[in-house]
């Protein structure tokens, strides 16, 4: 039987996220899915840590210790039904993506070092 669940063609973290002292690569990708569930799917990430572990392939337990950092790190905000924070209602990713104001240029030039030709 085919499950029918959600799930993205592609997840997108943003640059803070990654570079951010405290964080590890389950926590780009958990903030990535939640931000997709929130902005491009549901208007509202209500996810479970059940699915989103079955998502992206790990334990409850670890997508629970993902949220908590990312908490810590001010990218998420979690909010509850409950006062003993037991039953979660909502997840909201802090981060938004907006076009730089800087002025950045990216290099032109092949900078590549390669043996072989690996264009297309």
């Amino acid at each position: 039987m085919k499950n029918k669940r959600f799930r993205p063609d592609f997840i997108q973290v943003p640059y803070i996220v990654i570079s951010h002292k405290d964080t590890k690569p389950l926590d780009y990708l958990v903030y990535g899915l939640c931000y997709v569930l929130e902005h491009l799917s549901q208007k509202k990430c209500t996810a479970s840590n059940v699915y989103l572990s079955e998502v992206l392939f790990c334990s409850a337990g670890s997508i629970q210790n993902s949220l908590l950092r990312l908490e810590k790190a001010g990218f998420i905000l979690r909010k509850f039904k409950d006062k003993q924070k037991k039953q979660r209602s909502e997840i909201r990713t802090l981060v938004r993506y907006q076009v730089s104001s800087e002025d950045v240029e990216v290099s032109s030039e092949n900078d590549t070092v390669s043996s072989e030709d690996d264009t297309w």
